[in-house]
């Protein structure tokens, strides 16, 4: 849990969270010592028996890794349980197993064709599904490198995703389509004569509904800066079936 879904707690989330600590009953929550003390002050009102240990994992000595063990797994053994957006009702905890995780992992690396030069630059959170296996697992397994923001870096100042990417030379990059709308809207003539996107091979949009309008004014606005149309790949994906 980082500061950014410390966030969405203070925005109204409470009840899908608690609805998600009271399903899955987690024994242990891991954070930041940023996070802590409001995941604590969440946690509160739970009873000491529903109430699960917090540790920051940035305030854990080196030294606690001696002790670690790591755990064999099978493929139809539950890797993590991956919620539903609780859009129609009570968030649902789908059980995605190893098997079905590394299966999908291979897919993504199959059609996305990635190759050992290829470099990826992801704001998407870890606990969001296109952020976890999309752009953090499918690309780890793949042996591709990944540079990470902090979503609260894009949102405060979107034109950093496309610097970063510019300086990086990154070939990989996505997100929703509110991303790509939010740059045209906002980035500023000034930055966007900062920027080369020729590098940028493939703009997943996804996670959301992917809108031709919003497609066609980010080509036609970062066109002159090197981005191809033909990079963008519209996707979709489920919680319910891995993604």
């Amino acid at each position: 849990v980082d500061a950014f879904e410390v966030g969405r707690v203070e925005a109204g989330h409470t009840d899908r969270l608690d609805a998600v600590l009271t399903d899955a009953q987690p024994a242990v929550i891991l954070t930041t010592v940023a996070a802590a003390e409001t995941i604590n002050a969440f946690l509160r009102y739970r009873s000491p028996q529903r109430r699960p240990r917090v540790i920051a994992v940035d305030a854990l000595p080196d030294s606690a890794g001696r002790t670690f063990t790591p755990v064999a797994a099978d493929s139809d053994d539950i890797a993590y349980l991956q919620y539903t957006s609780g859009s129609t009702g009570t968030p649902k905890g789908v059980k995605v197993t190893h098997g079905n995780l590394l299966h999908n992992v291979y897919l993504i690396a199959l059609h996305m064709q990635f190759r050992p030069d290829d470099r990826v630059l992801t704001w998407l959170p870890p606990y969001h599904d296109m952020g976890l296996i999309g752009s953090m697992l499918a690309t780890f397994c793949a042996g591709v490198p990944v540079s990470f923001m902090a979503p609260a870096a894009f949102l405060r100042r979107p034109e950093r995703w496309l610097s970063e990417l510019s300086k990086r030379r990154c070939t990989i990059s996505g997100a929703p389509n509110f991303a790509y709308e939010l740059c045209a809207d906002k980035v500023t003539d000034e930055a966007l004569e900062m920027l080369d996107l020729s590098s940028w091979e493939l703009a997943y949009s996804g996670a959301e509904p992917v809108r031709a309008d919003t497609l066609s004014r980010f080509a036609e606005r970062f066109g002159p800066r090197g981005f191809r149309r033909d990079a963008f790949y519209p996707c979709y994906g489920m919680a319910e079936t891995t993604l």
